[in-house]
Formats: C-alpha cells, structure tokens, sequence
C-alpha cells in the first residue's frame, strides 16, 4: 500500500505499505543497551524527584520491555551510541511516566525508532520531538480518529492485483479499528487540534469517498485497452520491443474484453520491473498507459464497477461512509506532528506499514 497526502490533490509523500526486513550488524550489544537503559531509568528517577518512585519505576521498566524488543527487531541496536538518541530517550521516559497505557508506549517505540531513521531530517526531528511530548496527551478515540484519517489519505494498495489490492485495504483499516465504531466529534477536533496534531482550515473541504478514490486507485478502476483492437495489437508490439508480454504485465479490466496493466496508480509503473534496461521498459509501459481507452462511457462503467466491488468489503464500507458523513465540510488538515502520530500507529497495528518517509 502506498500513501498520497491529499486534500485530493495528489501524491505528495507517497510510501508503498509494503516492508523488507533490513539486515544490520552493529557494534553494541542487547546487554549493552539494556545497560544503557537501566542507566537512563536511574538517572530519570533521580531527576523527576517524584514522592511515587515505585510507580514511576515500574512504568519506566514497562516501557523499556515495550521499547528494547522493537529496536532489536528493527535491528538498531547501536542507535544507542549516538547520544543525539539517548536524549530523545530521556524525552520519551517524561512522558512514559506519565501514563500506565501500554499502546502510548508502543507508539513512544515506534517513534524513536523514527528519530534514529531520520536523524539527517530537520523537519522529522522536530515533529517528532513534539510527538513524543503530545503522545500521552490524545484519547484514543482521537487517535484512531487521527490513524484512519491518514490512512485514508496516504495510504494505497502495493499491488496490481484489484482484489488483492482491496483486501490489504480492508485488512488495515480492520486492524486500525479493532471493531470499534469510527469515531467524530467536536471533543476529538479540539483534543488534535490543541495538541497540534491537525489544522482547521474553514475554506478546506473533501470529495465524498466515491468520488476520490477511483481517481486514487486509476491503475484499479480504468477501463484499459480493449482486447483485439488495434491500441492491443499495439500494445503486444511496444512489449515485444522490451521483451515482454501480454501476460507477463496485464490482466483483465473490470470491464469485460478490457485489460489493464498490474499497477494500482499509473506511478508505480515506474517500479514494476528491474532491469538492466529499466528507461527502455518505463518508457514502453508509459506508452500503453496511453493507449487506455478514456471514452466517458467506458471509464464510467469501469469507475461504476469498481465502487461495486468495493462494496464486498465491510471495512472500506464503514470508512466510506464514515468520510462522507463527518469530512467532507470538516476542514480538517494533518500536520507534520499528526502525520508522525497516526504513522507510526498505524505500523504498531499493521506490521505491513512501512517506515514513514
């Protein structure tokens, strides 16, 4: 799945929702870090002061339990070495201690680990020094408000296959929701947006779901090149230039006799194929793309049976009518703070999310 920042505009911080396991090998070790940590829990019990030390230590101890284990699976530890990390670290212990919640500190992680990724990254150090100020700071209603709002905006489908494509969507928000009620209301708005994790523009408003997300998804819902017409049999020639073939690229439109190409955004063809020859091949599957048969009645029978199809999945549904019910006039805008909040909630629900970029 790939993310588009919206305010259906276009593609603006596009991530694929699809992860590889990065291998490192580092200098320090688990025992190092863990004494690098109970070092920090020390040192934090001894600056707060605070009269409940036993609570305080055992939320600290907590956390560390949540954290440790997702920077070994991130392969990160020697993060700690850079002591940029182990004063972030002490700012993600302040709020720790304020909350007994397990999810704030599944999120702490995920944040940190953020840090350590973008340490270049001015703008992604800020946002995410505030984020880990506000993470305790925001009901979890108003969380989940926030992670399906991103989801919906950003995220999109890594593959070419329709159905396969819908039913990572329907996977992901059905995680995010966790068979809760999508929530909206003027508490949620005022809770984000003093915290600072949205905006309220009143001139800013949405397309209803139908119609924005066939033009997000155009790769799924275009009417495609009619089989044995003469864009096809121009089709077969431009991939038989690159050694290629009709099935090796293409399956069937949602339109019958149509075929599309496997790609759920005309952008990832740029990424379809690796290959010595990889501007030859872009170039060719450009070209198809613009032999696609854009006759209104074609693309909108393609467009009316993709929202048919979207209709068999029940998660997609109650977004949909969740966002056309409560966004559309909400003027609701995300910040950078927000973005980082709703992400890295997001991947602690669904480990397919990717890093955020």
């Amino acid at each position: 799945m790939e993310k588009i920042n919206q305010e259906q505009k276009a593609e603006e911080n596009s991530t694929q929702v699809q992860i590889a396991k990065v291998e490192n090998n580092y200098g320090l070790t688990l025992e190092d870090v863990n004494k690098i940590v109970k070092d920090e829990v020390a040192l934090a019990l001894k600056e707060q002061a605070l009269i409940a030390n036993d609570k305080v230590r055992e939320r600290l101890n907590d956390f560390s339990n949540v954290f440790i284990p997702k920077l070994v699976k991130a392969n990160m530890l020697d993060c700690f070495s850079d002591p940029a990390v182990q004063m972030f670290f002490r700012n993600t212990e302040k709020t720790a201690i304020c909350t007994d919640n397990i999810n704030c500190y599944e999120i702490l992680s995920e944040i940190l680990i953020h840090r350590v990724q973008k340490k270049e990254d001015y703008t992604a150090i800020a946002a995410t020094n505030r984020a880990v100020e506000i993470a305790d700071k925001i009901s979890e209603d108003a969380l989940l408000f926030l992670t399906v709002f991103l989801c919906v905006n950003n995220f999109y489908p890594n593959s070419g296959n329709i159905k396969v494509g819908f039913n990572v969507l329907d996977q992901l928000y059905g995680k995010i929701m966790k068979g809760k009620t999508l929530p909206f209301d003027r508490k949620i708005i005022d809770n984000l947006e003093i915290v600072g994790a949205i905006k309220v523009e009143s001139l800013l408003s949405y397309k209803r779901f139908e119609e924005f997300f066939p033009i997000k998804l155009e790769g799924y819902s275009c009417a495609g090149i009619e089989i044995h017409s003469e864009s096809y049999k121009r089709m077969k020639d431009i991939l038989a230039s690159v050694e290629l073939n009709v099935n090796t690229v293409c399956s069937e439109s949602l339109i019958e006799n149509h075929i599309r190409i496997n790609v759920p955004k005309k952008e990832r063809l740029k990424t379809m194929f690796t290959s010595t020859q990889q501007e030859r091949v872009n170039n060719a599957l450009e070209e198809i793309y613009k032999l696609y048969d854009n006759s209104n009645e074609k693309v909108e029978s393609a467009k009316k049976e993709f929202l048919n199809l979207l209709e068999n999945y029940p998660n997609i549904v109650k977004v949909k009518e969740w966002w056309n019910a409560n966004i559309i006039d909400s003027g609701i805008k995300i910040t950078p703070v927000g973005r980082v909040l709703a992400h890295v909630n997001a991947k602690n629900l669904d480990s397919n999310v990717p890093d955020l970029d």
